[in-house]
């Protein structure tokens, strides 16, 4: 027999839900989540350490009450900033409810069963949505298009800016913009191989390994498409190919002496605050990295509904790490809230081991 709503619908039942909405619809982790693996801070505080070696990271929040503070310790930088906030709810209106008890009257437990799925389709969204937040900003920070790795997101109705490049060191040694002629979007006279090898080489200068290169599919199909591309391969085959394939190029990056760099292409997608679909990496852009390995991580922090979520009306969740669900019900009118919320901010520890290059 079907549960009651009010005991049906939960924050503890849709964490349940979701672990099976993901497998169910094979949702995979982001990519970003790889390179910035989740982890939980008590507060809304982001801090993280980052090795003298490099320099210093400041991150400067706008249009937010909390100054970022730099504290010096021995042989190590100390950077603090407060995490911004995002939160989403979904409501469960009393003719939903209505139409679930009827259902649970109904001979076939199954057809209340499968109302409670569509209703719990909400919630699922907002869990998606909040993972796209990070997603969005740690893409930012491997792929900036302007050569400073900032976040820029709007929350709350409010604009912030999070600048992890505040002098400008990494725009000076870790990015690369491509002039007229070279870009890879003229497929006459653009040279992608010589750019990779120039950025690897800039890197290795200063004891840095690149073996990783990142885009979407957008900038590969221009590096697909360059002459010179075509012309390195022809020149290194014993025999001359009749077509070159994708494969073809692939091989070559990965195998060749001056580049041993390994393809990913990356095309998920997102529907922006706009509602355009986006990819999380820009066109024209490719992040160049020390590997399948972490950069950084992902901070999560404990959200308003986690700290003070009254839970003699309400029940909690923490699903994925640091999303929280918080679910309770209103006495007049008698709906069902359900709130999605996150504070979130990624840690970037190794920036200074990441390239960026704009090619278009």
């Amino acid at each position: 027999m079907a549960l009651p709503l009010k005991e049906a619908f939960t924050a503890r039942a849709i964490g349940v839900l979701w672990d099976a909405y993901k497998q169910t619809m094979g949702i995979a982790p982001y990519l970003g989540s790889g390179f910035f693996p989740a982890s939980k801070s008590p507060t809304m505080d982001l801090k993280w350490f980052k090795g003298s070696k490099g320099l210093p990271v400041s991150l400067t929040p706008s249009n937010f009450d909390a100054l970022a503070t730099v504290r010096d310790r021995i042989g190590f930088k100390e950077m603090e900033t407060e995490m911004p906030f995002f939160r989403e709810s979904y409501l469960v209106k009393e003719k939903d409810a209505q139409d679930y008890e009827n259902m649970m009257n109904a001979a076939d437990p199954a057809i209340a069963q499968g109302l409670l799925r569509q209703i719990a389709l909400g919630p699922m969204d907002l869990i998606q949505g909040a993972d796209v937040v990070p997603e969005r900003m740690i893409w930012q920070l491997l792929c900036p298009v302007d050569g400073s790795p900032k976040i820029a997101i709007s929350a709350n109705n409010m604009d912030y800016d999070y600048n992890y490049d505040v002098d400008g060191s990494y725009k000076s040694k870790n990015f690369m913009e491509l002039l007229e002629g070279s870009k890879w979007d003229n497929p006459e006279t653009c040279d992608p191989f010589e750019d990779l090898r120039a950025a690897k080489k800039s890197m290795k200068k200063r004891g840095k390994s690149i073996t990783l290169a990142v885009m979407n599919d957008n900038t590969w199909n221009k590096l697909v498409k360059s002459k010179k591309v075509h012309d390195y391969i022809i020149a290194k085959a014993s025999t001359s190919p009749v077509f070159i394939e994708e494969s073809d190029i692939r091989r070559f990056i990965r195998e060749s002496e001056d580049l041993r760099l390994e393809i990913m292409v990356y095309d998920k997608l997102f529907i922006d605050d706009s509602g355009a679909e986006k990819t999380f990496i820009p066109d024209g852009m490719v992040a160049l990295l020390p590997g399948k390995t972490a950069l950084g991580s992902t901070k999560y922090g404990k959200t308003p509904e986690e700290r003070s979520g009254d839970a003699s009306i309400g029940n909690l969740s923490i699903v994925n790490t640091g999303v929280a669900v918080y679910t309770y019900t209103t006495p007049h009118p008698i709906v069902t809230q359900c709130i999605v919320s996150e504070i979130v901010l990624p840690t970037y520890e190794r920036m200074d081991d990441t390239f960026a290059i704009k090619a278009y």
